[in-house]
């Protein structure tokens, strides 16, 4: 079928005539969804509304509604509110911990002494075999006190020769004191009821190489001649601990003790094996017995315990632990 101009034009018109009446049901559609409003709020919600703009209500295309409004005073006064509600909700604070004070054991003497201050020594006490150990309490002050003085002595030399220590960087002077007991003790003591007598001890001394020095006690120097530092000391166990050059022959002492520190020497275990030796051949031509320290009889246990001090005490120094 052959389709002729006039065929043609008559689709052409029905298309258009089509087209025409869809865009008169769209005009007609919209202009009914334009005519559709929300009706106005013309009733006041609160009594207080009354008077007020009527456009005032939350809607969606208006403003926010208006509850009301506030005076100066109104936010003064509740601001005060406020401040006064959070002072009364603020944490108290509490007293302040107080760090409890110990009380004196004395309560008469409340007040420290300001000068030294005397202690009664101890009352001895009787040791196992029923003696009096109080040439032990004597022997511990002698030592102590021959330690003191030396130290003193040796201050005061040190003092003279400043600048040569500097000079030299003497060790001596930097090293650090160690928690380690320094000072190392042994005890010549005599048999039970027996004395060494003035002018043998003298003897055996001196055959030891020990020369009279300060103090008025023996000391064993580097040299055999007496020069040098001082290695170790022997000091009289009875109080004050001194020897009488002038009086040996009547001298006579239950024992002697043999000590040094071990910040004073540069090898304080070569000066603990010279001492040893000394003090077992005194032992020998004397007759006496070696004690420790806490005046037991010297074993190898102990003298073996006295060299694991030193070497503690050297590897303390060499770390620079205190």
């Amino acid at each position: 079928m052959e389709f002729g101009a006039r065929e043609m034009m008559l689709a052409l018109g029905v298309l258009v005539v089509l087209a025409i009446v869809l865009d008169v049901i769209r005009r007609v559609r919209n202009a009914r969804y334009d005519r559709i409003h929300m009706s106005k709020r013309k009733q006041p919600i609160f009594d207080s509304d009354a008077g007020r703009d009527e456009y005032g209500s939350e809607l969606p295309g208006g403003g926010a509604r208006v509850v009301g409004y506030r005076n100066e005073s109104d936010v003064e006064e509740m601001s005060r509110a406020v401040r006064q509600r959070a002072e009364a909700n603020k944490p108290k604070l509490t007293a302040p911990f107080k760090k409890p004070e110990q009380s004196s054991l004395f309560q008469e003497d409340s007040v420290p002494p300001s000068g030294p201050v005397h202690v009664e020594p101890a009352e001895t006490v009787p040791d196992s075999s029923g003696e009096v150990t109080e040439n032990e309490a004597v022997e511990e002050d002698v030592v102590e006190r021959a330690v003191v003085e030396k130290k003193v002595i040796e201050k005061e030399a040190s003092g003279r020769d400043t600048v040569e220590k500097k000079a030299s960087g003497s060790e001596r002077a930097t090293r650090k004191p160690a928690s380690v007991v320094s000072v190392v003790v042994m005890h010549l003591m005599a048999g039970e009821d027996k004395v060494f007598a003035g002018q043998t001890l003298l003897d055996a001394l001196l055959a030891e190489g020990l020369r009279y020095g300060s103090m008025k006690i023996f000391h064993r120097h580097v040299g055999d001649d007496g020069s040098g530092p001082v290695l170790y000391s022997v000091a009289n166990s009875v109080n004050p601990g001194t020897f009488d050059l002038n009086d040996m022959e009547q001298f006579t002492t239950p024992g002697v003790s043999f000590f040094f520190a071990m910040e004073d020497v540069d090898d304080p275990a070569a000066a603990f094996e010279l001492l040893l030796g000394a003090a077992r051949q005194m032992a020998t031509d004397l007759g006496g017995t070696l004690k420790d320290e806490s005046r037991s009889v010297l074993t190898r246990q102990t003298e073996e315990h006295y060299r694991q001090r030193i070497a503690d005490y050297c590897r303390t120094q060499l770390s620079g632990i205190e």
